[in-house]
This record gives structure tokens, C-alpha cells and sequence, in this order.
């Protein structure tokens, strides 16, 4: 009897202990955190990363695509050029990061002017020209507003696709250049009328494209 209340007191002394220690431990102090894991820019904008629970703070972009500043708990991201990064952060020996994509602003009407006064059937982008006067070179427009450009000689092919061609953005549109599906950020249908369609296009990269199809009978 007397053995097993000593095991009884024991136990109990135990606990006691295992209690007082929870209590009086020390507490874990909150995880550094970031507000955004992921940021959209155009180019030339500025957002800012808020980190919380942390008062040594290290960012680091993985390219020059951006470029950051650091001021107290804000890292304050600036979009220098057009493509993906991301920004490895550490706080206070914890590490985070941000995924960051910087597009470029779409081409304006007013920029396009010099295009609305070219009657020129053509396809031209920084590494591709396509124009209906050389030889060779066919252009096709069906009425499920697809465009194609195929040059018989060189084999270059071209087509564009949307759902609907009114004056204004043009949504959900497709441009496929020799098997290659090219990112869009913007198109946009700048004229249509009885003399041809002038579309304004902006690849992800940043580069403009212009298509044009004009009366070519």
C-alpha cells in the first residue's frame, strides 16, 4: 500500500513539473510572413512587399527584371524590364519568397497612326516580316475572323485567331507563328472598313506586331 502511494505521489510530482515547465517555457514568437507571394506589374510600375514578424530583412530578385528597395518592414519592388523573376527574402534567418511578372503597357491608338496610313498587307514583328507584295507571300481572311499569312518560299506561316473582330481589345485571341503559340498581353482592332483590318498586337516580351490585311483583290 504504502508503495503504490508513493508511485501515486511520484506521478503526481511529475506532472506538476511537466505543467510548471509549459507554462514558464518560453513562448515561440510569430513566423515571419509576407502580405503577396505573387506581384503582376506593367513596366515602369511599383508595388510594395509588407513582411510582418520580422526586423532583419534581406530581398534578393533572381534577375534584373526588377529591381527593390528595402525601407523598414516594406520591400518596395520597381519593374525595370519585361519577364518573370523571383525575389528571395529572408526574415530574421527565415526564408520567403515572391514570384514577380512585369508586362509591357499596349501599344496606344495614337501610337498606331503611322500604321492606319500604311495600306500595306503585312505581318511584322522584331523577328519576322511578312508583306503580300513580295512574291510567294499569301494572305487569308475567313469569316471565323481567322487570319493567315503563309511565304511559299521560306515556309514562314502565320495565324490569328478571334472570337470576334470589333473595333476596340479583341479577347481570347490566338497567334500561332511557324507551330509556335505566341503569348499575347494585348490586340487590339484599330480600323476595319471596306479598304482592310489593322490589328495592334503586344507579345509578352514586349514587342509589338502589326497585321494588316487590306483590300488585296
Amino acid at each position: 500500500m504504502r508503495r503504490a502511494l508513493s508511485h501515486i505521489i511520484i506521478i503526481m510530482v511529475i506532472a506538476l513539473f511537466i505543467a510548471c515547465q509549459n507554462e514558464d517555457g518560453p513562448i515561440q514568437s510569430p513566423r515571419p510572413s509576407i502580405d503577396k507571394t505573387s506581384l503582376s506589374l506593367k513596366l515602369g510600375e511599383r508595388d510594395t512587399l509588407i513582411v510582418s514578424n520580422a526586423d532583419n530583412i534581406i530581398a534578393t530578385p533572381s534577375s534584373d527584371i526588377v529591381e527593390v528597395e528595402i525601407k523598414g518592414c516594406q520591400i518596395i519592388v520597381s519593374a525595370i524590364k519585361v519577364g518573370n523573376t523571383t525575389i528571395s527574402i529572408t526574415a530574421n534567418q527565415q526564408s520567403l519568397s515572391c514570384t514577380v511578372t512585369v508586362t509591357a503597357e499596349p501599344t496606344s491608338t495614337n501610337e498606331f497612326e503611322d500604321e492606319l496610313n500604311d495600306n500595306r498587307s503585312r505581318y511584322t514583328s522584331p523577328t519576322l516580316s511578312m508583306y503580300y507584295d513580295t512574291p510567294g507571300t499569301m494572305f487569308s481572311a475567313a469569316y471565323d475572323n481567322t487570319i493567315e499569312v503563309r511565304n511559299l518560299t521560306t515556309g514562314d506561316h502565320i495565324k490569328f485567331h478571334t472570337p470576334q473582330m470589333t473595333i476596340g481589345e479583341l479577347a481570347n485571341m490566338t497567334l500561332v507563328v511557324n507551330n509556335e503559340p505566341i503569348t499575347l498581353i494585348s490586340a487590339r482592332l484599330e480600323r476595319d472598313d471596306d479598304f482592310g483590318t489593322w490589328i495592334n498586337l503586344t507579345a509578352i516580351d514586349g514587342s509589338k506586331i502589326v497585321l494588316v490585311v487590306s483590300d488585296i483583290d
